[in-house]
């Protein structure tokens, strides 16, 4: 690659950065919200399934709703005893957590579930919350404590490798929550909503974060990453959705609007969010 050539690639994607970031403020200030599925007292989970679908959770009706971007409608997915809580979908599998039943389970089909993980060296998990699965297999978890009674050894992360492995993410947390990664599977981002926290890990070729860096000074809920690295975060504590750029700095937020978590839609450019009573959307590109 020539010099010339390295250093237009490089103006380039700062120029589409510059852009998006435009794009990102501006949107946010608009704060055109408009909710596409109702009649939920509480939601969690979403992902984007390979129909182009979002599916998002709604724990205290133990129920997983299936909303079509195309037609503007919601159907059931999962209508059954024990509640989910949230969703990754990846190579046409479908993955989640279950914390009343202290575990990490793929969804077979909406009447088979399957458990990947429920304990750690003999222990059981407090209550698996949040997930994601990278492009190699690695399954990623956080295990806060919830309504549960202390756990002793406190709270954790933990990865479950493509072999089937359960590893403990070698990082001290008060009460880890979200959790998200990288498309190109080198890095990984845990907030830490009981130390107000959100820290990123490089990840090694065999899966394992290395050494935890504070990314910013803010942790929540449920997070996401769009196409140009930023980071959103959903900050019940703050009752705000918070967009944080790649070196850690706020972009933009949303006050007054606190949300449990978020993923993209089909071409990364609308932001769907789950926040009583259902499933938000919120252009941001």
């Amino acid at each position: 690659m020539s010099a010339r050539f390295a250093l237009a690639t490089i103006v380039s994607v700062l120029s589409l950065a510059t852009i998006g970031h435009a794009d990102l403020k501006e949107n946010f200030k608009k704060a055109n919200l408009r909710i596409v599925a109702e009649g939920h007292e509480f939601t969690e989970g979403p992902t984007l399934d390979e129909g182009g679908d979002i599916l998002f959770t709604s724990p205290k009706q133990s129920s997983i709703v299936s909303h079509s971007i195309d037609e503007e409608s919601n159907s059931e997915f999962y209508q059954g005893e024990h509640p989910v809580s949230a969703l990754f979908y990846r190579d046409a599998k479908l993955y989640a957590t279950q914390g009343t039943l202290n575990r990490v389970i793929e969804i077979k089909s909406p009447n088979e579930f399957v458990t990947l993980a429920d304990s750690f060296e003999g222990a059981p998990f407090n209550k698996p919350n949040d997930l994601w699965v990278s492009p190699q297999g690695h399954i990623y978890f956080t295990d806060p404590n919830y309504g549960s009674p202390a756990a002793p050894d406190g709270e954790f992360a933990y990865i479950i490798s493509k072999e089937g492995e359960v590893r403990k993410i070698n990082s001290k947390f008060v009460r880890p929550n979200g959790i998200v990664g990288s498309e190109d599977g080198r890095m990984l981002f845990i907030t830490d909503a009981g130390d107000s926290k959100t820290y990123r890990f490089s990840l090694g070729e065999d899966g394992i974060p290395g050494e935890a860096h504070l990314f910013t000074d803010i942790g929540g809920d449920g997070m996401t990453l769009d196409s140009f690295g930023n980071l959103y975060i959903g900050v019940p504590r703050q009752k705000a959705l918070v967009a944080i750029d790649p070196k850690g700095k706020e972009i933009a937020r949303i006050s007054d609007f606190g949300c449990t978590n978020v993923c993209f839609g089909p071409e990364g450019k609308i932001l769907y969010i789950t926040r009583s009573p259902g499933l938000w959307a919120l252009k941001i590109y």
